[in-house]
């Protein structure tokens, strides 16, 4: 992380983004850029990739249609595309660029317009410092299953049985406050 650099959410600089980068992990380069974004709010997804560009670094963040119905947001407006980051190498992320994006300034532009995934709730701001490769920990599982009125443990074994990601989880909890009746947990 950059020294010195202190936002209202904590210390997330533009080096913690190239730090997470380094490490080629998409998970981790996805999570670094929404802190970035959060300390960060008068940015968005095209600043990021064109600094990422200048840079060249080896992640690339692409803009693309919303895969599962749910409406992606930035800085809590709703927006029109979600955020699709790969680590591939050039050539490959160049394929999914033009499979999602048709080119670099079609995705600069749309990337603008380009929201993520995440849990509008109480527990949001707790929800923000999960690592999305880690498991998610059972008490902000438990507020979940709360809110969804599911019994924890049955929605935890269930959860295991079908080798849920936390950033599954997640999506499904979006899921299921928009209808409920998608719930596979109940």
């Amino acid at each position: 992380m950059a020294a010195g650099v202190t936002t209202r959410t904590g210390h997330y600089g533009f080096q913690h983004v190239i730090d997470a980068d380094q490490t080629k992990d998409f998970q981790k380069v996805a999570l670094a850029v929404i802190q970035y974004l959060q300390a960060h709010p008068d940015k968005n997804f095209a600043d990021v990739e064109t600094k990422l560009r200048t840079k060249k670094c080896f992640s690339r963040l692409i803009a693309r249609e919303p895969q599962s119905g749910i409406v992606p947001c930035l800085h809590e407006k709703k927006c029109s595309y979600e955020l699709f980051v790969t680590t591939k190498i050039e050539s490959e992320a160049m394929k999914e660029l033009v499979h999602f994006a048709i080119d670099e300034a079609t995705n600069l532009e749309r990337l603008k317009d380009t929201g993520f995934l995440w849990v509008n709730s109480p527990i949001q701001q707790e929800q923000a410092a999960v690592d999305l490769a880690k498991p998610l920990p059972d008490h902000v599982f438990l507020a979940l299953c709360n809110d969804l009125g599911i019994p924890f443990m049955r929605g935890k074994i269930l959860a295991a049985a079908l080798n849920l990601s936390t950033t599954q989880i997640l999506q499904m909890y979006n899921l299921v406050k928009q209808d409920p009746s998608q719930c596979p947990l109940q």
